[in-house]
Protein backbone atom coordinates (compact mmCIF):
# COMPACT_ATOMS: atom_id res chain seq x y z
CA UNK A 1 0.00 0.00 0.00
CA UNK A 2 2.90 2.57 0.73
CA UNK A 3 4.13 1.68 -2.49
CA UNK A 4 1.05 2.67 -4.13
CA UNK A 5 0.83 5.78 -2.36
CA UNK A 6 4.14 6.89 -3.05
CA UNK A 7 3.55 6.60 -7.09
CA UNK A 8 0.48 8.96 -6.13
CA UNK A 9 2.44 11.57 -4.60
CA UNK A 10 5.35 11.07 -7.48
CA UNK A 11 2.75 11.22 -9.69
CA UNK A 12 0.74 14.32 -9.12
CA UNK A 13 4.30 16.65 -8.71
CA UNK A 14 5.43 15.49 -11.71
CA UNK A 15 1.66 15.43 -13.44
CA UNK A 16 2.66 14.15 -17.13
CA UNK A 17 0.13 11.62 -17.02
CA UNK A 18 -3.32 12.58 -15.25
CA UNK A 19 -5.05 8.99 -16.62
CA UNK A 20 -2.20 7.24 -15.16
CA UNK A 21 -2.82 9.05 -11.84
CA UNK A 22 -6.42 8.54 -11.41
CA UNK A 23 -6.08 4.68 -12.70
CA UNK A 24 -3.56 4.64 -9.50
CA UNK A 25 -5.57 6.58 -6.77
CA UNK A 26 -8.44 4.18 -7.88
CA UNK A 27 -6.62 0.80 -7.35
CA UNK A 28 -5.61 2.47 -4.14
CA UNK A 29 -9.32 3.11 -3.24
CA UNK A 30 -9.68 -0.35 -4.20
CA UNK A 31 -7.44 -1.83 -2.24
CA UNK A 32 -7.81 0.10 0.75
CA UNK A 33 -11.80 -0.65 0.79
CA UNK A 34 -10.86 -4.69 0.12
CA UNK A 35 -8.97 -4.59 3.15
CA UNK A 36 -11.21 -2.94 5.07
CA UNK A 37 -14.15 -5.14 3.89
CA UNK A 38 -12.13 -8.15 4.87
CA UNK A 39 -10.82 -7.02 8.04
CA UNK A 40 -14.70 -6.46 8.71
CA UNK A 41 -15.64 -10.38 7.50
CA UNK A 42 -13.11 -11.43 9.67
CA UNK A 43 -14.88 -9.87 12.68
CA UNK A 44 -17.84 -11.09 11.73
CA UNK A 45 -17.02 -14.45 11.39
CA UNK A 46 -15.24 -14.52 14.39
CA UNK A 47 -18.61 -13.00 16.46
CA UNK A 48 -21.18 -15.40 14.31
CA UNK A 49 -18.37 -18.70 15.26
CA UNK A 50 -18.41 -17.27 19.21
CA UNK A 51 -22.13 -16.87 19.28
CA UNK A 52 -22.98 -20.53 18.10
CA UNK A 53 -20.00 -21.93 20.11
CA UNK A 54 -21.55 -20.47 23.13
CA UNK A 55 -24.99 -21.54 22.42
CA UNK A 56 -24.50 -24.92 21.40
CA UNK A 57 -22.44 -26.82 23.98
CA UNK A 58 -22.23 -30.13 21.89
CA UNK A 59 -20.43 -28.27 19.45
CA UNK A 60 -17.52 -27.62 21.87
CA UNK A 61 -14.23 -29.19 21.75
CA UNK A 62 -12.72 -30.83 25.33
CA UNK A 63 -9.51 -28.65 25.39
CA UNK A 64 -6.94 -31.05 26.58
CA UNK A 65 -6.44 -29.57 30.16
CA UNK A 66 -10.41 -30.17 30.32
CA UNK A 67 -10.56 -33.66 29.45
CA UNK A 68 -9.69 -35.26 32.25
CA UNK A 69 -12.86 -36.59 33.84
CA UNK A 70 -13.42 -36.73 37.85
CA UNK A 71 -11.85 -40.07 38.08
CA UNK A 72 -8.87 -39.50 35.91
CA UNK A 73 -8.17 -36.31 38.27
CA UNK A 74 -8.00 -38.51 41.42
CA UNK A 75 -6.14 -41.19 39.75
CA UNK A 76 -3.60 -38.53 38.65
CA UNK A 77 -3.48 -37.02 42.03
CA UNK A 78 -3.02 -40.55 43.61
CA UNK A 79 -0.06 -40.95 40.99
CA UNK A 80 1.34 -37.83 42.48
CA UNK A 81 0.61 -38.74 46.19
CA UNK A 82 2.32 -42.27 45.82
CA UNK A 83 5.35 -40.57 43.75
CA UNK A 84 5.74 -38.32 46.93
CA UNK A 85 5.30 -41.35 49.73
CA UNK A 86 7.63 -43.47 47.53
CA UNK A 87 10.27 -40.95 48.38
CA UNK A 88 9.40 -41.07 52.40
CA UNK A 89 9.16 -45.06 52.60
CA UNK A 90 9.90 -47.98 50.15
CA UNK A 91 6.44 -48.86 48.89
CA UNK A 92 5.52 -52.67 47.85
CA UNK A 93 5.26 -53.16 44.04
CA UNK A 94 1.87 -53.20 43.58
CA UNK A 95 -1.07 -50.98 43.29
CA UNK A 96 -2.48 -49.67 46.37
CA UNK A 97 -6.37 -49.12 46.78
CA UNK A 98 -6.93 -45.63 47.94
CA UNK A 99 -9.88 -44.76 50.62
CA UNK A 100 -10.37 -41.40 51.37
CA UNK A 101 -11.08 -40.68 55.15
CA UNK A 102 -14.95 -39.26 55.05
CA UNK A 103 -15.82 -39.40 59.15
CA UNK A 104 -14.37 -39.54 61.92
CA UNK A 105 -17.45 -41.39 63.84
CA UNK A 106 -17.15 -45.14 62.80
CA UNK A 107 -13.59 -45.52 62.76
CA UNK A 108 -12.61 -43.71 66.19
CA UNK A 109 -12.98 -46.99 68.42
CA UNK A 110 -9.87 -48.16 65.90
CA UNK A 111 -6.57 -47.93 67.36
CA UNK A 112 -5.43 -47.45 63.34
CA UNK A 113 -7.21 -44.37 63.31
CA UNK A 114 -6.56 -42.65 66.80
CA UNK A 115 -5.09 -39.59 64.75
CA UNK A 116 -6.74 -39.69 61.54
CA UNK A 117 -8.49 -36.64 60.22
CA UNK A 118 -11.31 -36.22 57.84
CA UNK A 119 -9.49 -35.90 54.53
CA UNK A 120 -6.78 -38.35 55.24
CA UNK A 121 -5.84 -41.07 52.82
CA UNK A 122 -6.47 -44.70 53.48
CA UNK A 123 -3.91 -46.62 51.38
CA UNK A 124 -3.77 -50.58 51.49
CA UNK A 125 -1.72 -52.94 50.03
CA UNK A 126 -3.63 -56.67 49.80
CA UNK A 127 -0.84 -58.80 48.29
CA UNK A 128 1.73 -57.24 51.09
CA UNK A 129 -0.76 -56.93 53.49
CA UNK A 130 0.45 -53.37 55.09
CA UNK A 131 -1.88 -50.19 55.59
CA UNK A 132 -0.75 -46.93 55.80
CA UNK A 133 -2.92 -43.70 57.08
CA UNK A 134 -1.73 -40.38 55.24
CA UNK A 135 -2.38 -37.01 55.58
CA UNK A 136 -2.39 -34.79 52.23
CA UNK A 137 -2.54 -31.43 54.32
CA UNK A 138 0.79 -31.94 56.37
CA UNK A 139 2.61 -34.74 53.75
CA UNK A 140 2.95 -37.11 56.74
CA UNK A 141 2.75 -40.72 56.58
CA UNK A 142 0.76 -40.63 60.29
CA UNK A 143 0.35 -44.78 60.98
CA UNK A 144 2.22 -47.75 59.22
CA UNK A 145 0.33 -51.72 60.09
CA UNK A 146 -0.01 -55.04 59.12
CA UNK A 147 -3.22 -56.88 57.89
CA UNK A 148 -4.10 -60.21 59.03
CA UNK A 149 -6.17 -61.09 55.91
CA UNK A 150 -6.33 -59.27 53.13
CA UNK A 151 -10.55 -58.65 52.67
CA UNK A 152 -11.32 -56.97 50.06
CA UNK A 153 -13.90 -55.40 51.58
CA UNK A 154 -11.48 -53.84 54.45
CA UNK A 155 -11.65 -50.06 53.10
CA UNK A 156 -15.20 -50.11 53.40
CA UNK A 157 -15.56 -51.97 56.67
CA UNK A 158 -12.86 -49.63 58.46
CA UNK A 159 -13.94 -46.48 57.12
CA UNK A 160 -17.69 -47.28 58.13
CA UNK A 161 -18.52 -47.14 54.02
Amino acid sequence: MQKIEDEIYQNKNSIKNPKKVSTIKKKFIFYKLSFYFFCLLFILMVIFVYQVYKSNPNLRIPLPFQKASNEEKIKIENEKMMKYIATLIQLPDEEPVIADILTKETIESQPFFENAEIGDKLIIFYNSKKAMLYSPETKLIKELANIKEADPDLPREMLGI
